[in-house]
């Protein structure tokens, strides 16, 4: 096994996981939230900043979370400022 550093807390560890297992608890936690959240409904618009304050997990650990397989097929814009120009050139909002 190779010696990786966790991107969570920066400790040395030896494990298959991009975390630490200390840190894997952590995630696992906090994915459960973000998935409550998520189920809650969220309004239009919605941006990641938005839904980092609404879980209360870091912009850091989110942006990791939302890069995963389970939530690939799910888009929030950095700002709503992202959300209005992608949807308009994606032309999936009508004018």
């Amino acid at each position: 096994m190779e010696i990786k550093k966790c991107v969570r807390c920066g400790s040395l560890y030896t494990t298959d996981n991009d975390v630490c297992n200390e840190c894997l608890i952590k995630d696992k936690v906090e994915v459960i939230k973000l998935r409550g959240v998520i189920n809650e409904g969220l309004e239009v618009g919605t941006t990641k900043q938005d839904l980092a304050i609404k879980s209360g997990i870091t912009s850091r650990n989110l942006e990791r979370y939302l890069k995963t397989e389970e939530f690939s097929g799910i888009y929030f814009p950095e700002t709503s400022c992202d959300l209005n120009n992608n949807e308009i050139l994606k032309g999936t909002i009508e004018v």
